[in-house]
């Protein structure tokens, strides 16, 4: 995966899926790599993950900020912003991350999805993947 951001937000991209006895995630960008609720199981759930970034230019500045959100999109309704973590960038680093986690109630066909975004002065970044250190996202149901 090699998407370039900046001062947007953009779909967090999954290739790839490992356990998925649902078929109820998406590595589509039409579906916005979305995760919806199968029959049967509504409930309460934990998404979790590291969004790792590389690529940057050496102007960036403490001011920069990482952050990444989940969007919950109803059943038959649209997305709407449900939580957002944030964290403030070293000076003059090519690569960073962080871990992100949310909880957070479904219903049968509610959609979740992951955003990132990188608040920058100059340059861009790209969302890391397929390598040692990958962005990934996963969840469960807890009850």
């Amino acid at each position: 995966i090699c998407i370039p951001f900046f001062n947007t937000w953009y779909d967090i991209p999954f290739d790839s899926k490992k356990w998925d006895t649902d078929s109820a995630v998406s590595t589509s960008n039409s579906d916005n790599y979305q995760f919806v609720v199968p029959s049967g199981k509504a409930g309460k759930y934990v998404f979790y993950g590291y969004a790792r970034y590389y690529g940057g230019s050496s102007t960036h500045s403490t001011a920069n900020t990482l952050s990444v959100k989940m969007r919950k999109k109803p059943s038959g309704g649209s997305y709407a912003n449900y939580a957002e973590q944030a964290t403030r960038q070293e000076p003059d680093i090519n690569a960073d991350g962080m871990s992100f986690n949310f909880g957070i109630d479904l219903a049968v066909g509610d959609a979740v999805n992951l955003q990132i975004h990188v608040d920058l002065s100059t340059g861009a970044y790209n969302i890391a993947g397929a390598a040692t250190i990958e962005t990934y996202w996963m969840g469960y149901k807890i009850g």
